[in-house]
């Protein structure tokens, strides 16, 4: 039994840039990455790696809001390391607080 429509069969080729071949994600941690050079790596350590961690945590984990998460943890975590405690405001041990239990439950749930 044929098709009811068949229409002629025709090879149609797309000549696409290289950048076509690049996945969506991976263009974003390329545009991401490029601001780790803003970063002033002389500066406080809390600080440095707070945001060193948020601009490369955004692209592995598909992310703004979990790279936000891990450089809000890590800044929390050295300003206490470095003893500088009295820099982190109440805003800040609070979302620390939520962050890190969210980072627990995740860590915590079953593979799927």
């Amino acid at each position: 039994m044929a098709p009811i429509l068949q229409g002629p069969t025709k090879q149609v080729r797309v000549d696409c840039s290289p950048l076509a071949y690049i996945s969506s994600s991976g263009l974003r941690m390329f545009l991401m990455l490029q601001n780790i050079k803003d970063v002033d790596f002389s500066h406080d350590i809390a600080d440095t790696v707070g945001a060193f961690l948020a601009i490369i945590m955004m692209p592995f984990t598909s992310s703004i809001a979990s790279g936000i998460m891990w450089g809000m943890i890590s800044w929390v975590l050295l300003k206490v390391i470095t003893g500088k405690v009295k820099d982190v405001k109440p805003v800040m041990w609070i979302s620390f607080i939520l962050f890190a239990l969210y980072a627990v439950k995740i860590a915590m749930a079953p593979a799927a």
